[in-house]
């Protein structure tokens, strides 16, 4: 009786893994969520919990004075940069750290669109010129990201360790040879790099928001849509509020992140900032995975009764 248990436990922790987990499609990003839910929204403060993966990260943004105006931030104007992500607090399990055996960078690029917004902050969005910045820095390594003129960033990883310096974005110029380009798509030896999402500026509740100024940095904010993965996910709302404490909810929400001016190391390669934030997303399996679910534990339970009738 107790093989009988164990073998049928079993196959039910089998028929879960696959049904649960999006296992067909599994990538490094995907092996660090836990697609467990739930919905966790509590307005009017957000409160982050529930289902919820943290992601914390470290990044780098060069900014780009397209108007050539006087110094600070005007319209039209742009910032590009990358940020690593260095652990990832699953949905309430202990926090693991990424980097020994494999990394995850984003890549992002927006255009400011207004300032003056809520609190005082100032406005990024996706535009033409920001989407072509976001394909060019890139590469092929994002042809599968069906990025367009929503699109503000692409999640990319690579099962080579950033123990090795050459192999850590953080360490790259931001701009010619040992820039994004030549390194993500392995120009440099440094590789390979596969996409595992989209992100952009789509629905309603979507913003991209800094508070401070180019001389001394400040802080940022943002909800972002999901718009395409390379692993199969629902994701469920999370919440953020921005600068004028407005509440909003998306896929992917970025919390208060603290940015500092770039070390002088830093700035020689070309980059502006550096900062540090927390990203927060909820997957869930899509609903195709849902169904296998509930066909296995069908197929479960007839093997169940015919095991009791034995």
């Amino acid at each position: 009786m107790k093989a009988r248990i164990s073998n049928l436990a079993m196959s039910v922790a089998v028929a879960l893994c696959f049904a649960v987990a999006p296992a067909s499609q599994a990538t490094i990003l995907s092996d660090f969520l836990t697609f467990d839910g739930p919905v966790h929204v509590t307005p009017p403060l957000p409160f982050p919990g529930g289902g919820e993966d943290k992601l914390q990260d470290d990044s780098l943004s060069r900014f780009i004075d397209n108007n050539s105006d006087a110094p600070g931030f005007a319209v039209g104007d742009s910032i590009i940069g990358l940020l690593t992500l260095s652990e990832i607090l699953a949905s309430g399990n202990p926090s693991v750290l990424i980097g020994n055996n494999s990394q995850i960078a984003i890549l992002f690029s927006a255009t400011i669109t207004g300032l003056g917004g809520p609190g005082g902050s100032i406005i990024l969005g996706a535009t033409p010129a920001g989407v072509n910045a976001l394909a060019t820095i890139c590469g092929a390594v994002c042809a599968p990201a069906g990025i367009d003129a929503q699109s503000v960033a692409v999640a990319l990883s690579t099962p080579q360790s950033s123990l090795v310096p050459a192999n850590d974005p953080l360490n790259w110029d931001a701009t010619g040879a040992n820039g994004f380009t030549g390194n993500f798509n392995g120009a440099n030896g440094n590789g390979p790099w596969s996409w595992e999402a989209t992100l952009g500026l789509v629905e309603p509740d979507d913003f991209f928001q800094f508070l401070g100024s180019l001389a001394l940095g400040g802080t940022e904010r943002g909800a972002f849509t999901i718009q395409s993965s390379a692993f199969a996910a629902t994701w469920l709302p999370v919440d953020v509020l921005d600068f004028g404490a407005g509440f909003h909810t998306s896929d992917s929400t970025l919390d208060v992140g603290t940015v500092n001016i770039a070390s002088a190391d830093q700035q020689l390669r070309g980059w502006t900032f550096r900062d540090q934030a927390s990203i927060f997303v909820n997957p869930v399996p899509e609903p195709g995975s849902l169904a296998l679910l509930g066909i296995a534990l069908t197929a479960l339970a007839g093997i169940s009764r015919r095991r009791r009738h034995q």
